[in-house]
């Protein structure tokens, strides 16, 4: 959630709640209805509602209180914009989640936690409570943390999965993949010679190996990699688009350089969870936009 670890107010909370939020994280945690204990307040209304004055106390250097406005007006002393956006993006959420009712199980909540957890390589408590140490945060602010992601990924859910198929297939030719391989040089000629040396026989890793200019390239025998369609340039894209797999395109000016392209394999997407993925970020990205710009929103500082 943005801004929880650095602009976080320091909160009281009970033994017992900071007990059980330890055991979030003293294990690879697998969710048990039966074990688990009672509900949390952050679970379906996300943050506590608690007030927060101005003086609210955030740290302390040495003998000097760093309080809630202090932060706000360095940010703003060091234009620090986007960081300022992301918070008020997460206030727009929350109304976004109330909206539409967006409410998350206990059950739930411990996905996103297990999910976190493997995604950032958190495998044992001790792992957990050095990364929530080199963060800054506590257990409770890691429930608020994952509690927060579960709803915007729920909210995800309810606004994009119909359309995330609908979206795949409208824009498919966006996900076209390519096996792409290039030589490059810097005469025209030379350039032509090869070709014509590569279509009686040679091979063309040979001649990417021993005379690309490009050295990042050259020693993988001239392999760019899988890539999309859409990430080359307009020209290039036309010509690798027309040309049969396994055929040779060029030579290509492009900056200082003539080069030769081999295309070995165009791949036909599939929607994978990561194509899925990078198509809800984008509708998200969009949907938000829009939801932002009806909302009653003033920046007063």
């Amino acid at each position: 959630m943005p801004g929880i670890a650095s602009l976080r107010v320091i909160r009281g909370f009970s033994a017992s709640e900071s007990k059980r939020n330890s055991l979030l994280i003293a294990q690879n945690h697998h969710y048990n209805e039966e074990t688990q204990p009672g509900s949390s307040p952050y679970l379906t209304n996300g943050l506590p509602e608690t007030e927060t004055p101005d003086s609210a106390l955030i740290a302390k250097i040495g003998a000097r209180s760093i309080s809630a406005m202090d932060i706000i007006e360095r940010l703003i002393q060091q234009k620090s914009w986007q960081t300022i956006q992301d918070m008020l993006d997460s206030f727009v959420l929350e109304q976004a989640f109330e909206s539409f009712k967006i409410e998350v199980t206990q059950k739930e909540v411990y996905e996103q936690i297990t999910k976190f957890r493997n995604q950032h390589g958190l495998l044992t408590g001790p792992d957990t409570h050095r990364w929530l140490e080199d963060q800054h945060m506590d257990e409770n602010d890691f429930l608020i943390m994952c509690s927060y992601d579960a709803r915007l990924q729920k909210l995800k859910t309810v606004l994009f999965e119909k359309r995330i198929e609908e979206q795949f297939a409208y824009s498919q030719v966006d996900f076209v993949t390519v096996d792409l391989y290039k030589i490059a040089l810097k005469k025209e000629e030379v350039a032509r010679e090869i070709i014509s040396s590569i279509q009686e026989g040679a091979s063309f890793f040979d001649y990417a190996r021993k005379y690309s200019t490009d050295a990042a390239t050259a020693k993988s025998c001239g392999y760019l990699g899988n890539l999309k369609m859409r990430s080359l340039t307009v020209h290039l894209q036309d010509l690798v688009s027309k040309a049969p797999e396994g055929t040779i395109v060029g030579p290509v000016k492009e900056r200082d350089s003539f080069n030769v392209y081999f295309v070995e394999n165009k791949n036909t997407p599939t929607l994978t969870s990561e194509v899925r993925e990078e198509i809800e970020i984008g509708l998200f990205k969009q949907w938000l936009q829009e939801f932002k710009s009806k909302q009653s929103l003033s920046l007063e500082i």
